[in-house]
C-alpha cells in the first residue's frame, strides 16, 4: 500500500536521514518521537506536499511525487498540523470541497458529493455546525472539520498531524475511534502524528520512534513501547506496564519532587 525507501530530506539543515519503512492496507501507524525529529516532515513527503531530497515515497507501486493534484487528492486525506482557512465558507461548503478530487467544483455538487459530505460530518460529529462559518469555530470544532473534509472524498491513505491535539479527551479518544473503525472497515491505512503515547498504544497497531531525523523504531506497537526505548527517545523518565482493563501498554511519566530548599 505504501512504501518509503531511503528517505532524506533537507531546510537549512537535515530534517529526516534514510528512513525506510512500508504499511499495507488496514493498518494504522502512529508516529512518535520529540519535537523537531522530522514527524510533520515525513508526513509531508508522505501526502506529496514536499519532495524528497533523496529516496522515494510509494503509493500502490506508484511514486507519490508523480500523482496529479487530483489523483494526490482522491488517494490521500492530509489533516496538517495547523490548518489556515482564509474564507467564512459554512462548515458544509468547506466539507464539500473535500469532494473536488472528484471532479466538481462548488455549486455543481452531485447527490454522491452531498451524500458523501453529510457522511464526514457525522463521523466526526460535526452535523450540527454545518451552517456555522468555519472561521467562527473552536479550534478544536475546526480540527474536526478538518477531519471531516480528509475524509469525504474516501481516500485509500489518510495522513494526520497531530489530529487531536486541540481536543478534549473525550473527542481525542472518539478520533482515534474513528480512525481504527475506517482502517478496519473501509481498508484504509492511516498515519497519524501524535503526542499522545497511551491513546497511540491503545489504538495502533505499528508505531514508529523518531528521533533527530532519523527511524529508531519501526514495529507492532506493544514492542515500540518497550520502557527502555521511549526512555532513550524522549530522554524522560518513563514507566510501561499494561492496562489492566485493555491489556495495552500504559505509559506512565515518573515525577520526581524537587528538593526542598532548606530555610535560612
Amino acid at each position: 500500500m505504501l512504501e518509503v525507501r531511503n528517505l532524506s530530506f533537507s531546510y537549512e539543515r537535515p530534517v529526516l536521514n534514510d528512513v525506510s519503512f512500508s504499511l499495507g492496507s488496514g493498518e494504522l501507524l502512529a508516529v512518535l518521537g520529540p519535537n523537531g525529529s522530522g514527524k510533520s516532515t515525513l508526513l509531508k513527503l508522505i501526502a506529496g506536499i514536499e519532495t524528497p531530497g533523496a529516496g522515494v515515497v510509494s503509493m500502490e507501486g506508484r511514486d507519490v511525487s508523480s500523482l496529479s493534484r487530483r489523483e494526490a487528492a482522491r488517494a490521500i486525506g492530509y489533516v496538517a498540523q495547523e490548518s489556515i482557512v482564509r474564507f467564512p465558507l459554512s462548515v458544509l461548503e468547506f466539507v464539500l470541497q473535500g469532494r473536488f478530487a472528484h471532479g466538481r467544483l462548488l455549486g455543481f455538487e452531485s447527490e454522491e458529493d452531498e451524500r458523501e459530505t453529510i457522511r464526514a460530518l457525522e463521523l466526526t460529529e460535526t452535523v450540527e455546525f454545518a451552517e456555522r462559518k468555519i472561521t467562527e469555530l473552536s479550534g478544536g470544532e475546526r480540527q474536526r472539520v478538518m477531519i471531516a473534509r480528509a475524509i469525504a472524498s474516501r481516500p485509500r491513505l489518510l495522513v494526520l498531524d497531530e489530529p487531536v491535539a486541540n481536543l478534549d479527551i473525550a473527542h481525542q479518544v472518539k478520533v482515534f475511534q474513528l480512525v481504527k473503525s475506517l482502517v478496519a472497515d473501509e481498508a484504509m491505512t492511516a498515519v497519524v502524528v501524535t503526542h499522545e503515547l497511551n491513546l497511540a498504544a491503545e489504538f495502533a497497531s505499528l508505531a514508529m520512534l523518531l528521533k533527530q531525523g532519523s527511524l529508531v523504531a519501526f514495529a507492532s506497537t506493544a514492542e515500540v513501547m518497550h520502557e527502555d526505548l521511549l526512555r532513550s527517545v524522549f530522554e524522560a523518565e518513563l514507566h510501561v506496564d499494561r492496562n489492566p482493563i485493555t491489556g495495552a501498554p500504559r505509559i506512565t511519566p515518573l515525577i520526581q519532587s524537587a528538593p526542598i530548599s532548606a530555610r535560612s
